[in-house]
């Protein structure tokens, strides 16, 4: 397997429970990453600690396909 070149990766740490939503403060930051990291090799990494499953992996896929996206176990 080829490794990837990546000039810069991005490392996003999500937090909802019944309390407190981010997907929506995710999708901002999604929407405002998605121009500039087009210019330029990258990766987004997200770690999805929510205990929810509010459709956070479907709508960040939406902006990057090749997101890696790690969903806390348990």
């Amino acid at each position: 397997m080829q490794k990837k070149e990546i000039d810069l990766s991005i490392i996003i740490i999500s937090l909802s429970t019944e309390k407190y939503h981010t997907k929506d403060s995710l999708e901002v930051t999604l929407k405002t990453l998605k121009p500039t990291l087009a210019k330029i090799k990258s990766e987004v990494i997200l770690v999805d600690n929510s205990t929810l499953d509010d459709g956070t992996f479907k709508m960040s896929k939406s902006y990057f396909p090749d997101i890696v996206y790690l969903k806390r176990g348990g």
